[in-house]
């Protein structure tokens, strides 16, 4: 399917778009989305949207449905890590508290 996909032959499918796009200057396909400047406006114009490499922290532009797809994976991960978080503190108030 990959080879299909880049033979121009069929349209990519999410995972081959974001397994296909790699950072431009460490080549990680780790992102981000990144904070909206009002330099950035020209770039949403031609539907390019700023990303942040997780690992080296660069900013560069993808494409639009890219960073959509990243905005819906961000929003599961936050809330994967919502729940670590309450188990961690629900776990911590039921552990005795050693009296002074």
């Amino acid at each position: 399917m990959t080879v299909l996909f880049q033979a121009g032959v069929l349209p990519p499918t999410r995972k081959e778009m974001v397994d296909f796009m790699n950072c431009p200057y460490c080549g990680t396909p780790k992102f981000r989305t990144s904070r909206l400047r009002l330099t950035d406006l020209p770039r949403l114009a031609l539907l390019q949207f700023p990303v942040r490499c997780r690992l080296c922290r660069e900013r560069f532009h993808v494409g639009l449905s890219l960073a959509l797809h990243l905005i819906q994976a961000q929003k599961v991960r936050e809330g994967e890590e919502a729940a670590i978080r309450r188990e961690k503190y629900k776990a911590e108030d039921k552990t005795p508290k050693s009296a002074l």
